[in-house]
C-alpha cells in the first residue's frame, strides 16, 4: 500500500480464543488487540481484511493507511 509493504491480512476465521490485532489510527496506539469469537465484529474485521496476528504487521498496516491523508510535514 503506497510506499509500505503491508503483510497479507488473514482471510480465514481464527480458532476460538486466538489474539489477533487489527490497525488503529490514533495519535499514540496504532493497533489494537482482540479475541477471535467469532461474532459479528470478528466477522466483520476478518471481511474488512484488516486482521493480523502480529501487532508489528498492523502497525506497518496502519501506518500505510494512514500515510494516504497525513498533512505534509
Amino acid at each position: 500500500i503506497g510506499e509500505y509493504d503491508v503483510p497479507e491480512p488473514v482471510r480465514e476465521p481464527l480458532e476460538k480464543d486466538t489474539a489477533y490485532w487489527i490497525p488503529h489510527f490514533s495519535l499514540d496506539v496504532l493497533a489494537n488487540r482482540f479475541i477471535w469469537y467469532s461474532d459479528d465484529f470478528d466477522n466483520r474485521m476478518l471481511k474488512s481484511g484488516v486482521i493480523h496476528l502480529t501487532k508489528e504487521d498492523a502497525v506497518i498496516h496502519a501506518k500505510a493507511l494512514t500515510s494516504f491523508t497525513k498533512a505534509a510535514e
